[in-house]
Order: structure tokens, then C-alpha cells, then sequence
């Protein structure tokens, strides 16, 4: 998958997350990290995939 399509998705989903309207009129500190978030529920993360380790495994089982 190219860099610029999984940048523009990991866009996507942060601006979905952190609500994109009120990161622009209110800027603060986000109250939780990325690699949280891409953490399995059971370990206190929000499950998101992280596309960059998704796209790595991938292109590892291509090779």
C-alpha cells in the first residue's frame, strides 16, 4: 500500500477521533496517545489498526 494512501487514512481516523472542528477552534493537548489507541481493547487501547505494521506485515508475507 503506497505511504500516501496509509497517511491519508491515519488522517481520516485522527480526525474522526480527536473531532477535526474542535482541534481547529480549540487546540489543546489530546488526553491519549496514538499507539494507545492502536492497542487491543484487552490492554486498554480502542483496537484501531495501525496501518503501518499492517502494511509491513503484508508486504513481509509478499517477499
Amino acid at each position: 500500500m503506497p505511504i500516501g494512501l496509509i497517511n491519508w487514512i491515519e488522517k481520516m481516523e485522527e480526525d474522526f477521533i480527536w473531532n477535526k472542528k474542535q482541534k481547529e477552534n480549540n487546540p489543546r493537548p489530546y488526553l491519549i496517545n496514538w499507539l494507545t489507541i492502536t492497542l487491543p481493547k484487552d490492554k486498554g487501547g480502542l483496537a484501531i489498526r495501525d496501518m503501518r505494521a499492517l502494511n509491513k506485515a503484508d508486504l513481509m508475507k509478499i517477499a
